[in-house]
């Protein structure tokens, strides 16, 4: 699958920056900035369904036990 990337240049020249840094290619700099930021949301995420599924979960517990939470 091909990606387009629209980088400013000082964007780019970080980028070199950092790899040249890192002993690596700009690929494995962008592949391993990308990888961080979906762990990020996937994380955030995580983090917003939480109180929710905690929520469904006591529902649940209520109904089983016959509790009328009003």
């Amino acid at each position: 699958m091909d990606m387009a990337l629209a980088l400013t240049d000082s964007q780019t020249e970080r980028l070199r920056k950092v790899a040249e840094y890192e002993q690596a290619t700009t690929y494995e700099v962008v592949f391993l900035a990308l990888e961080e930021y979906l762990a990020d949301k996937e994380q955030q995420q995580r983090r917003s369904a939480a109180p929710r599924a905690a929520e469904r979960r006591r529902e649940l517990l209520r109904s089983f036990a016959g509790i009328d939470h009003g």
